[in-house]
């Protein structure tokens, strides 16, 4: 089956070549979202945290860094943000990094209630970690646009093997608990493709895949 895949660099980029093959093995290849969903912190690093000396102290005064890195820990952050006399630009700074926080965890939540009704469910077809994901024709500039700035080169490809077709809007919405969001992945391991839009299906392959050819080069 031909279709496209967005090969981001720095991610295995010495498998990409024209006319090789390469094999996707269940539970073995990690890809990008599985990465993804292993480094998801709760902390924010000091190094990219940069405070005055009065709110620092007060951080260290509520235990505001973890036991063994010198990282601010996001309940710790929010209670600062409510007592701290900090100046308005570090309280801004602090926010938005409780907020980038706040979205990985709903990701990490959605991801993990999905894999899990998989496994519960439909353990034979392909793990969003764990599969070569692709893109039919259609959909090329709207997965393009989803990675935003980030090099990419962009394959025609042929699947050879375990090819599942499903589509993004399927997926449980990040807010869903993980309750709602476990019960909603059944939309997306069950799709009806009546109710697609075509430009956001998603192909999730596994086995073997042929690189065609570079179709597209991305640079940022």
């Amino acid at each position: 089956m031909e279709l496209y895949h967005i090969h981001t660099l720095g991610n295995k980029d010495r498998m990409y070549k024209p006319n090789k093959e390469i094999i996707i093995n269940k539970g073995l290849y990690n890809n990008r979202l599985f990465e993804r969903v292993m480094d998801t912190k709760t902390a924010v690093p000091v190094s990219e945290f940069p405070i005055s000396s009065n709110m620092l102290n007060q951080i260290l005064s509520y235990g505001g860094f973890t036991q063994y890195t010198n990282e601010v820990s996001l309940v710790n952050l929010l209670d600062v943000l409510v007592t701290s006399d900090g100046t308005n630009e570090e309280k801004i700074k602090a926010l938005k990094e409780a907020r980038k926080i706040i979205l990985n965890m709903q990701f990490l939540k959605r991801e993990l209630s999905v894999e899990d009704y998989r496994k519960d469910n439909f353990p034979d077809k392909p793990s969003r970690l764990h599969a070569m994901y692709a893109c039919n024709e259609e959909g090329i500039n709207y997965w393009t646009n989803i990675i935003g700035m980030i090099d990419a080169d962009i394959y025609r490809i042929d699947a050879c093997d375990e090819v599942f077709h499903t589509n993004e809007q399927l997926l449980p919405f990040e807010e869903s608990t993980y309750r709602e969001s476990y019960a909603l992945a059944s939309r997306y391991f069950n799709p009806r493709k009546k109710d697609f839009n075509l430009y956001q299906d998603e192909y999730l392959i596994q086995g073997r895949v042929r690189i065609l050819e570079k179709v597209e080069e991305i640079r940022r």
